[in-house]
């Protein structure tokens, strides 16, 4: 087959996305579904649930990528143990609401950046950024405003005020 720059019928470039967000999504799921046994051991709830949020973050960017490539899409919200080949493509916008209803979740349930113990964690900031392009894309424009306005008014972070980079002395 030859090399080609763009998204044709030769190539597997859709197939591979496809299968790697529905490994993300599935791995998410199983997280979701084990992770209230009572044999798994937390600190707190509090624990318990900045875990789940961060698995409901990744699902929720999984499908955001989905959505953005495929439309609707099959929506799996739970791990899948048996074998099955008669999934059912939901709306966009189905899908959208479950991105939307998990970021909410892990939004909530995240922690400040302030409360990191170590580096490379997710963070509330985090499930803002990415409600605010959900949101977008939902055009639920107040609703992105205010995810936005969280992050950019947070005293942790700061918008850029400077150019940066090799190219910050050139013109334009």
């Amino acid at each position: 087959i030859p090399q080609h720059n763009g998204l044709v019928p030769e190539s597997s470039t859709a197939s591979t996305w496809y299968k790697n967000f529905y490994r993300i999504i599935f791995d998410a799921n199983v997280i979701l579904d084990r992770i209230d046994n009572k044999e798994i051991a937390f600190k707190s709830d509090k624990e318990r649930n900045a875990y789940k949020a961060e698995a409901l973050f990744f699902r929720a960017d999984a499908y955001r990528e989905l959505i953005i490539i495929f439309g609707g899409v099959p929506l799996i919200l739970g791990e899948v143990t048996t074998p099955k080949r008669d999934f059912v493509r939901a709306t966009r916008d189905e899908v959208l609401s479950q991105i939307i209803n998990d970021l909410v979740f892990a939004e909530a349930n995240l922690p400040h950046v302030s409360e990191l113990k170590q580096d490379g964690r997710l963070t509330k900031a985090a499930a803002n950024h990415l409600l605010t392009e959900v949101y977008i894309i939902a055009k639920e424009w107040d609703n992105a405003i205010n995810a936005a306005t969280a992050v950019i008014n947070d005293p942790s972070y700061a918008l850029m005020t400077q150019r940066f980079g090799t190219h910050k002395d050139e013109p334009g």
